[in-house]
């Protein structure tokens, strides 16, 4: 993988990441639930903290950092706002979008590792923040069995 090719696919896992936390700050806004709430909102947070460590990684790769891309530039002037998807939902649907919101970033973090030429030391980086991915999709699936076992 050249240069170029690294500092793209990382700006996609960084622009993805950022993405991941909005849906999630969405989420923590529209759920009605204490439990829901909570594994949202710390899960927004660690999606932004995996977005700045791996923006961090753009100058092992050859980036200057006086044009690393900003979030306006992945995004420009039309964030996409979840909030309205979420307005008349049930904390079902809430988790339910969580869940897939999820299995979205994993995808994208699978597809970046399945390139057989991915920098060293950019893999480390990924790889271990899509276990936590992961086991933040396994944190969902626990607040929703015990948010609706008994319901």
């Amino acid at each position: 993988m050249d240069t170029i090719d690294a500092l793209s696919t990382l700006d996609h896992l960084i622009e993805a990441c950022r993405a991941s936390q909005k849906a999630f700050r969405n989420a923590t806004i529209a759920a009605d639930s204490l439990d829901l709430k909570i594994a949202c909102s710390q899960i927004a947070a660690k999606r932004g903290e995996y977005a700045v460590a791996l923006d961090a990684m753009g100058p092992c790769l050859g980036r200057n950092l006086e044009t690393s891309p900003t979030i306006h530039d992945f995004f420009g002037d039309a964030w996409l706002d979840l909030t309205p998807a979420f307005a008349h939902a049930d904390d079902a649907a809430v988790l339910e979008e969580c869940e897939q919101a999820n299995e979205r970033l994993l995808r994208i973090y699978a597809d970046a590792l399945d390139r057989d030429d991915f920098p060293v030391q950019l893999r480390e980086v990924v790889e271990r923040q899509g276990l936590m991915i992961d086991d933040a999709g396994d944190r969902l699936q626990e607040t929703a069995i015990n948010e609706f076992a008994f319901a």
